[in-house]
């Protein structure tokens, strides 16, 4: 199949940035679209998820949280050096030890 015309590379740019997806000239269909297409659904996945969960707030004076590419199997997101969001958790001051927990689950992959 031959398209109608060809598009420049800004008009294409112009596209994409409007939420616009369409094909190569070779008539197949490029990752970036189908990689921007698979994170819109893993983020509504994740929303419906966690759609009323109870989120606290955990400090730390006296260590600080590792930031991992994802905690897996928890719902953990470190906001700074010494405060995440931890799902489940009521708001409260945390110690060395409990850091030293989630931390090592970040490093597990957990």
């Amino acid at each position: 199949m031959v398209p109608e015309r060809e598009m420049s590379v800004g008009t294409q740019e112009i596209l994409e940035a409007n939420g616009y997806v369409f094909a190569a000239p070779d008539n197949t269909i490029p990752s970036r679209f189908m990689t921007g297409l698979h994170f819109v659904f893993q983020m509504d996945r994740e929303r419906r998820r966690m759609a009323g969960k109870r989120w606290g707030i955990l400090r730390s004076s006296e260590a600080e949280f590792l930031v991992p590419d994802n905690f897996l199997a928890y719902s953990v997101l470190p906001l700074s050096p010494t405060i995440a969001l931890v799902e489940g958790h009521a708001d409260g001051q945390i110690g060395f030890r409990q850091v030293a927990d989630i931390n090592g689950m970040a490093v597990r992959g957990n």
